[in-house]
């Protein structure tokens, strides 16, 4: 944080960078961290991966759509990281979160939730 910037104006920043990204790279970005602040549980690189691949009005799976793990974080310019030890999914801070949760609609609608299993 330099040049007096505030935390809120650095995420808001690197938020319109992720979006500024080339077609792909900016649905990936957004749907990643969209996924990752809304999921009631930390999410698996995995299964964040599985959720990204699916297209909206699809009936099929397509294998080929799966981001590499490098991809969707690259994508996310910083905001997201995966620990490696249990390879979850979290946003870098917990001030993200809270931000985010201020501002509900920089990132569009809430992803569908996440079926719950037993």
């Amino acid at each position: 944080m330099t040049n007096g910037l505030e935390l809120g104006d650095v995420y808001g920043t690197t938020i319109e960078r992720i979006k500024a990204q080339d077609g792909d790279k900016s649905r990936l970005g957004i749907t990643a961290l969209m996924w990752t602040s809304h999921a009631e549980r930390p999410l698996r690189a995995d299964e964040l991966c599985h959720a990204l691949a699916v297209k909206l009005g699809s009936t099929d799976f397509d294998i080929g759509n799966i981001p590499s793990i490098s991809t969707m974080v690259n994508c996310c310019q910083g905001l997201i990281t995966v620990d490696k030890e249990g390879s979850i999914v979290r946003l870098i801070h917990f001030t993200l979160q809270e931000y985010l949760s201020a501002h509900p609609y920089i990132l569009g609608h809430p992803p569908p939730q996440l079926p719950k299993y037993a």
